[in-house]
């Protein structure tokens, strides 16, 4: 119940939807995100040689814990209609983090169609959670990520 209430208040709290799915730009259509500046998260997801889903949205969040035990710390925002799949990686670029400060875990959520809507599915959706807090007053940039398959 309470991984429930997380990623509903993810889902609904997310920045709109980005402007170029392919890239994962979350900016608007004139301002450039640069990977490393001040207020930016990047990373590459990846998915698993498995992966047969049908992906609908990604979502990025902060957390204080992990796994999920409340709201997020930090929204970063969500991809919709994602362009991802085993030989096509997702890359990721999204501003709009420049008050945030301190040391979190970052979360990523890719929902496949058939699966949710505001909390990851198990068995349908991935997931990726991160084992170390990262300073999130700087630019975040968080390399290659593999997502995984939710289990119960």
């Amino acid at each position: 119940m309470t991984r429930a209430f997380v990623l509903l208040t993810l889902a609904l709290g997310a920045c709109a939807p980005l402007d170029d799915s392919e890239t994962g730009d979350t900016s608007d259509s004139e301002t450039l995100v640069v990977c490393g500046e001040v207020g930016t998260v990047c990373a590459t997801l990846l998915v698993p040689s498995d992966y047969a889903g049908i992906p609908v949205s990604v979502a990025v969040a902060f957390y204080d814990v992990l796994p999920p035990v409340g709201p997020p710390t930090v929204i970063v925002g969500t991809v919709e209609d994602p362009e991802i799949g085993v030989a096509e990686p997702l890359d990721l670029e999204m501003n709009g983090m420049e008050d945030e400060e301190g040391q979190l875990l970052p979360y990523v959520a890719l929902f496949n169609e058939g699966g949710g809507t505001y909390m990851p599915v198990p068995g349908v959706d991935y997931i990726w959670e991160g084992t170390e807090a990262v300073d999130v007053g700087g630019g975040v940039e968080l390399g290659e990520l593999t997502l995984e398959l939710l289990l119960d």
